[in-house]
């Protein structure tokens, strides 16, 4: 058993609580390092030049507490020279769902071959079980197991083995339903609920999930087990709204863990578990399993008032409109969620959608007098330009789980034919990691493998897994997605010298993307007391290693020594 009080007091302070004065002073830092210029009080913008970005009113805060030395030190980045060259079967066809309101990304007729973006040919048997009992069975039948929501991971770390005769995928299509809704403001479903599914069953009943991700066709079992995320310095990942999950065990049981309570603190705006160490240490490691503490079955998640979400969509926005603290917060804190799109190739964001978060019912500003910019979208843009925005949310004000997500249910999400990435920092880091690659795509470093980048903010949490944890702590941190091209070698080839330009920030990748960073150096930065936390779940749930692949063996396999080799 690993010290668990060691761990506890490194990283495990339950209900994360963002203080403003804490995250302000943060935010001016990082914003200060990029620019000599004095923040403003009145702020308009014009065509994309030097001049202002919005007309922002006088902002009355609590002064701001001056940084400490060593936050002066990490934060006094310039950007990085960027590199002058890039560094070189057939199973039985399964029923249809009982309960779902589109069809996930794989035909539901057709048995899966392959993942939602077509890079990885299934190699194991596919098996669609329909009740609990179903998986159970499987499981205890089988030496290794692995499980399949929406097939929306790039990578193997999420999926399952060489094929053999005991080998299978378990995929959740056909578990759909809602099993309890609404008491104390908590529904319970079914491992293969997808966040469309959730939605409007949810809306008519005048409740909501407090944040969505971009696509709304996944699995929130999967979203959660991946340390998935929507936006927003408010806002967590996605996993923090669980409240249980109960899974199956390597030997068949059925555990459920579930969330610790809270006692608020009014003092510092803090939380105190009720709980031992060691619970919330398993919950905290159990939510984010990565597929290999057991198979979900059931999850509850915590629910907030239904709201309503106002879209804003500036086009062409200048990286310098981003320079002054005022208008930082403006947009960052002050917005519900932020998404930043650009190619890097030049000095701007193509376009800066802000959702903002209103009340059931209320109609908002007018984007063009909130935001004074004159090219304020009137209808529905894409983060790629010039595709067709049919698919994409539109400007204005609608219910949140159409609003939050980029794209709407039962259109092809993004541009269909990709792979994706993405990198988490420290969000003092995201000034300096932004000029970084901005200066990298002018050199040409992306190549013409990269269709488009999202830059997002999120709150910090708690799970032993999530790279938010690790960097953000109560501050938060920054993520920067990739949108590629379906060209697997360029896209590693670019991706070697995307994670050696960031290096030094200690970037950490998302689970279920493409990255190149290796195990070891993965090991290394989520550190030894997170993996004992994690090591000493699966020794309860998957001694047997049931669960694990090649890939998770890997990345949990124990150091050789003091001086591990990397």
């Amino acid at each position: 058993m690993p010290n668990t009080s060691r761990l506890s007091k490194k990283f495990l302070r339950t209900g994360v609580a963002l203080k403003r004065a804490s995250l302000l002073y943060i935010l001016v830092i990082s914003c200060f390092v990029a620019t000599a210029e004095e923040a403003s009080d009145s702020i308009s913008v014009s065509d994309h030049s030097d001049e202002e970005f919005v007309e922002l009113e006088e902002v009355t805060e609590e002064p701001v507490q001056a940084p400490s030395d060593n936050v002066k030190e990490s934060t006094g980045y310039s950007p990085q020279e960027a590199p002058d060259e890039i560094p070189a079967k057939s199973p039985e066809v399964p029923p249809e769902p009982v309960r779902r309101s589109k069809p996930p990304p794989n035909d539901p007729k057709k048995p899966i071959q392959y993942n939602w973006a077509g890079n990885i040919k299934f190699q194991t048997e596919v098996l669609y079980p329909t009740t609990v009992e179903e998986v159970v069975d499987i499981v205890v039948s089988h030496d290794k197991v692995r499980v399949l929501g929406t097939g929306h991971s790039f990578n193997n770390v999420a999926f399952g083995h060489e094929r053999g005769s005991s080998s299978v995928l378990i995929s959740t299509r056909n578990l759909r339903e809602v099993i309890d809704c609404c008491n104390n403001s908590v529904v319970r479903i079914q491992s293969g609920v997808t966040y469309a599914d959730l939605g409007e069953f949810l809306r008519t009943r005048g409740l909501a999930l407090p944040n969505i991700a971009s696509l709304p066709g996944i699995t929130v079992t999967g979203a959660a087990s991946t340390a998935t995320h929507g936006s927003g310095m408010k806002n967590p990942i996605l996993a923090s709204a669980v409240k249980s999950l109960t899974l199956v065990t390597h030997d068949g049981e059925l555990r459920t863990f579930t969330r610790p309570g809270r006692k608020f603190n009014q003092a510092d705006g803090t939380f105190t578990s009720l709980a031992t160490e060691a619970h919330e240490l398993q919950f905290h490691s159990a939510v984010v399993g990565l597929g290999a503490v057991g198979v979900v079955v059931e999850m509850e998640i915590e629910l907030v008032p239904s709201f309503d979400i106002q879209l804003c969509i500036y086009e062409n926005i200048p990286l310098k409109a981003l320079d002054k603290p005022q208008r930082f917060e403006l947009l960052i804190l002050r917005t519900y969620s932020t998404s930043l799109f650009t190619d890097w190739t030049g000095d701007a964001f193509s376009s800066v959608w802000l959702k903002s978060k209103l009340n059931y019912g209320e109609t908002g500003e007018p984007c063009e007098s909130r935001y004074k910019n004159k090219d304020v979208a009137t209808k529905a843009v894409h983060p790629i330009p010039g595709l067709d925005a049919e698919a994409c949310s539109k400007p204005g004000v609608g219910p949140s789980h159409q609003q939050l997500p980029h794209f709407l249910d039962g259109f092809t999400p993004s541009n269909g034919d990709e792979l994706q990435s993405e990198y988490f920092v420290s969000l003092r880091h995201w000034r300096p990691v932004t000029q970084a690659l901005f200066k990298f795509g002018k050199q040409g470093g992306f190549g013409k493998v990269l269709q488009i980048s999202e830059v997002r903010f999120l709150q910090g949490d708690d799970f032993t897994l999530s790279p938010c944890s690790v960097l953000g702590g109560v501050n938060g941190c920054a993520a920067f997605h990739f949108t590629w091209h379906h060209d697997a070698p360029e896209v590693r080839k670019v991706l070697q010298a995307v994670e050696d330009l960031l290096g030094r920030f200690d970037p950490l990748p998302h689970w279920g993307k493409v990255f190149n960073m290796e195990a070891g150096i993965l090991r290394a930065r989520y550190g030894e007391d997170r993996l004992n936390a994690f090591r000493t779940l699966l020794q309860d749930t998957d001694w047997e290693g049931k669960f694990e692949n090649e890939w998770m063996s890997s990345f949990l396999a124990p150091p050789k020594g003091a001086h591990d080799e990397l």
